[in-house]
């Protein structure tokens, strides 16, 4: 027999698990689990009370895991048994319910071992042995048996689970700084390695006698794709970029976090900005429903609901029932990015002209040069390729800006909402042949000409009602191409610019090396899809217990009127050049190189 070597160097004070055992304890995770199991005993007709009880209860595990991930030392059995055996003081011990008193390390390994996979066999939506590579056949004669309604159970349990330990992190916030936050967040997702590899993407297996690897269940991950999946098309590309794309390609899953934003992006934020939420799946795979997922619980653990930035993964590309629809029911209000291919593409909405996310005056049609504004700038004249300059695209903006429709009233949670003509009402932006005035405010307003008018037979009631309404109602483009904030304007850059911030860095803080090393596969060595979401959902939870911690030590206070102090950014090079939010030579520049040249 081997020998067991259990470092000696994994210490935790009795504070950390007390901590630890308190934030579990919060989270109704040992509730859960009991119901759970409970639940399957009933399902598979067992009536007597079980075999031995376990070393460690199911709280105690949990509390083990996070004491490890808060300690930035790997998520693995030998490291939980090493701490239990070497590194708690008694009273540590006497807080998990376990007395190692007696044992050798290899006692200790085992008993971990076997309370940790009796825990993860309530959870698993694979259940089987983790230790085994199977042929490609093997493997698909496993996923065929797999009961589906037992593996969505399982998944949903994950999914519960792992959003329970997350929120129970937030609740360490001291409750005056957690009210101070009115709601807005974002969502994105990030790689998390497999520790393992898969062979090569393009491999063809037409006789399935080649072996898979030892984590099927998670996926390809392509960076530089705008959903990180990798699809068949990519597979049989040709051309060298996406070739290169494809060999870089990684195997792992991907976690779709929730994370708070600030309250004004022109200000500091007086409260940190914690991972509110999560759900974990393959790369690619379905992005819109994943958030969703994550925003139901974020919403029923009573959290407000505000601005949702997310990046082009989350624009024109998910159903209306994937996302935006059940997005706004939650009461979000939704702000994003645009894939260049959807740049000036414009639909006609019972009446109006919905482009880029916003609904303008039908007159935006003649003026080819507005509808393009965006795409010239960006991706360039389609004939010439040269690119207008960030002048000549903000003055489109604003001319855009006057086009608007404006809200009339408020809008329900399916979408449906009415807008107003912008020439109509007390303050009209416009001024349109169809609704014409002759007060002084005439000669500062946008002259919509005749010719811009749509025919009489195109006109809805935006153009023909007295009052210059109309309503708009959930349909195959509207609200799933709408978004609340004018696109291009210098509120939507902050707002997403900020946002996107404040999820890469959250990102970066989770996966530095130092610390909860969420990008290092080899921290996190015990397998199976329930272990790894499991860890993630750790990672966050003491991503955020860090942040807590940091923050108190020097909170960011309020002034009279309870706002932040103006923030002060530094100008990076890429904003001095014309680099974009997206980190591109795209044209567009930062909120301080806007404010140079408006200056100028």
């Amino acid at each position: 027999m081997s020998r067991v070597h259990l470092s000696e160097h994994i210490i935790a004070r009795t504070e950390h698990v007390a901590r630890a055992v308190a934030l579990i304890e919060d989270s109704g995770a040992a509730a859960m689990l009991d119901g759970w199991r409970s639940d399957d005993k009933r399902s598979s007709g067992r009536t007597g009370k079980g075999g031995m009880p376990a070393w460690l209860d199911d709280a105690a595990v949990l509390a083990l895991l996070y004491t490890v991930t808060s300690a930035s030392r790997p998520q693995t059995v030998n490291a939980m048994a090493s701490l239990v055996y070497h590194g708690l003081e008694r009273e540590a011990l006497l807080l998990l319910g376990v007395d190692p008193s007696g044992m050798g390390p290899r006692d200790v390994r085992e008993r971990v071992s076997r309370s940790l996979h009796r825990l993860l066999d309530v959870l698993d939506p694979h259940p089987g042995t983790k230790k085994e590579r199977k042929l490609v056949t093997e493997q698909r004669e496993y996923e065929e048996s797999l009961d589906r309604t037992v593996e969505a159970e399982r998944l949903q349990r994950l999914h519960e689970l792992s959003n329970a330990i997350v929120m129970a992190s937030v609740r360490l916030l001291p409750s005056t700084y957690l009210a101070r936050w009115n709601g807005n967040c974002s969502v994105d997702s990030t790689f998390v390695p497999a520790y393992t590899s898969a062979g090569n993407p393009r491999r063809e297996d037409a006789d399935g006698s080649r072996v898979v690897s030892i984590e099927p269940f998670a996926g390809w991950y392509v960076r530089d794709s705008f959903d990180h999946g990798l699809t068949p098309e990519m597979l049989a590309a040709k051309d060298a970029k996406t070739k290169w794309m494809v060999r870089e390609a990684k195997w792992g899953w991907e976690a779709t976090t929730i994370l708070m934003g600030m309250e004004d992006p022109q200000r500091e934020p007086t409260y940190p900005l914690l991972c509110l939420g999560m759900s974990f799946h393959k790369p690619g795979f379905e992005p819109g429903p994943n958030a969703v997922r994550a925003l139901r619980l974020v919403r029923s653990a009573g959290m407000p609901a505000g601005y949702l930035v997310g990046d082009r993964a989350y624009g024109y590309s998910p159903l209306l029932e994937h996302f935006a629809g059940p997005a706004r029911e939650l009461g979000y209000k939704l702000v994003w990015e645009l894939k260049d291919e959807d740049l000036g593409k414009a639909q006609m909405v019972n009446g109006a002209v919905l482009l880029e996310g916003n609904l303008y005056c039908p007159a935006i049609m003649r003026n080819s040069g507005l509808v393009n504004a965006t795409r010239s700038h960006r991706v360039g004249d389609p004939a010439t390729k040269e690119k207008t300059t960030f002048g000549d695209w903000k003055a489109s903006v604003d001319v855009r800006a006057k086009l608007l429709l404006k809200p009339h009233g408020r809008m329900e949670a399916d979408g449906c909402a009415r807008f107003r003509c912008p020439a109509s009402g007390d303050a009209p932006t416009v001024i349109c042949p169809l609704r014409p005035r002759d007060d002084a405010k005439s000669a500062s307003l946008h002259n919509v000409k005749r010719a811009e008018l749509p025919r009489k037979d195109e006109r809805s009631g935006l153009c023909s009602s007295l009052g210059g309404t109309v309503t708009m109602k959930p349909g195959a483009t509207y609200p799933r191409y709408f978004q609340e904030l004018h696109f291009g304007s210098r509120e939507w850059y902050e707002t997403y610019t900020r946002m996107r911030q404040t999820v890469e860095s959250f990102n970066n803080q989770v996966k530095d090396g130092a610390f909860t090393a969420l990008a290092s596969a080899d921290r996190r060595r015990v397998r199976g899809f329930a272990a790894q979401q499991l860890c993630v959902a750790m990672i966050l939870a003491a991503g955020n217990d860090r942040k807590i911690e940091r923050w108190l030590q020097s909170p960011v206070q309020p002034d009279s009127e309870g706002r932040g102090p103006l923030s002060i950014r530094k100008l990076r090079r890429r904003d001095d050049v014309g680099y974009g939010p997206r980190g591109k030579r795209t044209g567009t520049v930062s909120v301080d190189a806007r404010d140079r040249e408006e200056a100028a």
